[in-house]
């Protein structure tokens, strides 16, 4: 048996039967009952993102892409605080590769690991979580090096965040993944984004993770930030 509806975006109970308003914003769903008695032993949701037996959660699924020439390079040292476009002579610098001129990426040497910086706003749909989807590459087929990161949460009328977690480093796939293949890597915020919420400001710092004992380029093609959504 089987029960089409049409709900707006949130939460929604689910009973015997369905009767609800309709907002502006609408998705649909289906709902499949393989034993035939009643909606509440509904084994499969076409349309949902969770159901507990009650509640059908509607909320959707959404990222925001970011590419190399969007961030830039903020350079902390003894001599100062540097901010600089990201060009084929900075440190890091952008590059291609001759077997692959359509994709430009931006490259840390072995030993290089000052970040490069982006700073965006949280859309409005924004519901829960946060995470980072970043696509990487290497330049041989040795071990692999790794790639660290940092977000910094900034909110209307509260003083600047200034004080973040470095975030766990990820290293590039170790066996499959070589010179000439990218690596798409899930970079998972502890602590940070706890109370993320939307139109919030993020600044989050990516770099070449320095503390393994890798000899290989890092190269850094581009990131998204994906969360769920309202809608």
């Amino acid at each position: 048996m089987k029960w089409l509806g049409v709900l707006g975006s949130g939460l929604v109970s689910l009973g015997v039967a369905l009767c609800v308003s309709m907002p502006v914003a609408s998705a649909a769903f289906l709902v499949i009952d393989g034993d035939g008695k009643q909606m509440g032993h509904a084994q499969r949701l076409k349309g949902g993102s969770s159901f507990d037996n009650v509640t059908l959660d509607i909320s959707g699924y959404g990222c925001r892409p970011m590419d190399p020439g969007d961030f830039l390079i903020v350079d902390v040292n003894d001599n100062g605080t540097f901010v600089s476009q990201i060009t084929s002579t900075t440190t890091p610098n952008l590059a291609v590769k001759s077997t692959n001129a359509k994709s430009a990426f931006v490259e840390w040497a072995d030993g290089e690991e000052t970040p490069i910086q982006k700073e965006f706003k949280v859309p409005s749909d924004y519901r829960v979580g946060g995470h980072f989807k970043v696509l990487v590459g290497r330049s041989g087929f040795g071990l692999s090096p790794a790639i660290d990161f940092e977000v910094f949460v900034d909110k209307d009328l509260t003083a600047f965040d200034v004080a973040s977690t470095n975030q766990a480093a990820v290293q590039l796939d170790q066996t499959t993944i070589g010179d000439g293949s990218p690596d798409q890597i899930t970079l998972t915020v502890t602590t940070d984004f706890d109370n993320l919420a939307a139109n919030d400001w993020v600044t989050v710092n990516f770099w070449r993770d320095n503390t393994n004992t890798s000899t290989e380029n890092l190269e850094f093609y581009g990131a998204e930030f994906c969360y769920n959504s309202t809608s």
